[in-house]
């Protein structure tokens, strides 16, 4: 049996295992920097810059980050996502912040929206899950506006931090491999590094996106699009080890202005895709 979920138990898994587990970590994200970094603030700067006010977020969640500051700074904030778990957290976020939104369960693969009804559409940490990408983002540029803005980011499989937790994550899911990660954890606790341990193994509920794959299915669609690379090249938090080899925290130049170059953008850690809908 594949590790790697797939289909309808893909689904499943996130509606229930994965929405829990999101939930219950979102009190430590929120308790960190981890909505500080550029790829956040910067994807944040440029929906707050979109043109209109109607905005749709795709797999919303908790409404923690993007979606609670779009609303701060006066957008109208809609959301959708297959948890009614999420969405009911979601909701509280935003009567308890004096904030309101239009939410409901919905699968991007078929918005219920009609064409063309928002001014920007994005969807952040959420085509990772998707099962047909070329469907999911036609479905968003359908209910964009045009002139609007679609917005998404991927994690890229030709950086080093993302194939290596990939593929860790991978061989932990199997029964030899996660005896074997256990074994190592424990290791690591014992020359007094902290560290986490699962109960038991979990399988893969995502996939990393080539950009080759994302731009082909972007150049058969009649759009215009840039795309941003952060944290190019360098590696980040590598399974076991963990941020030591974060070199990307002591160069600007690999964090961040590697951004927009022709090329080297395309080994960022996170891609993220602003699209225009002409």
């Amino acid at each position: 049996m594949s590790v790697i979920l797939k289909g309808r138990e893909l689904d499943e898994y996130n509606k229930s295992v994965y929405s829990r587990q999101w939930l219950d970590s979102s009190a430590a994200r929120m308790r960190t920097d981890y909505y500080k970094k550029d790829h956040y603030e910067d994807t944040l700067r440029t929906l707050q810059s979109s043109g209109g006010t109607k905005v749709l977020e795709c797999g919303i969640g908790t409404g923690e980050f993007f979606a609670l500051e779009l609303a701060r700074s006066g957008k109208d904030v809609y959301g959708i996502d297959l948890s009614d778990v999420l969405l009911d957290d979601c909701r509280l976020r935003f009567r308890d912040n004096g904030l309101s939104a239009r939410l409901g369960i919905a699968d991007v693969h078929g918005l219920p929206f009609k064409d063309g009804a928002f001014d920007a559409t994005f969807a952040i940490g959420v085509m990772p899950y998707m099962k047909d990408l070329s469907r999911v983002v036609w479905e968003m540029v359908r209910v964009t506006r045009k002139g609007g803005m679609v917005v998404f980011d991927v994690m890229n499989p030709l950086h080093i931090t993302q194939l290596s937790n990939y593929w860790y994550r991978v061989f932990e899911a199997t029964p030899a491999g996660f005896r074997t990660i256990h074994m190592l954890k424990s290791l690591k606790r014992s020359l007094g590094f902290k560290t986490n341990f699962k109960e038991k193994p979990e399988k893969v509920n995502h996939q990393l996106i080539s950009p080759p794959r994302m731009l082909n299915i972007l150049r058969r669609m009649p759009v215009r699009y840039t795309v941003r690379g952060y944290n190019v090249l360098l590696p980040l938090n590598i399974p076991v080890i963990g941020n030591r080899c974060n070199l990307c925290e002591r160069s600007r130049l690999f964090s961040h202005g590697l951004r927009d170059n022709r090329l080297l953008k395309y080994f960022g850690s996170k891609l993220v895709f602003v699209i225009e809908k002409p």
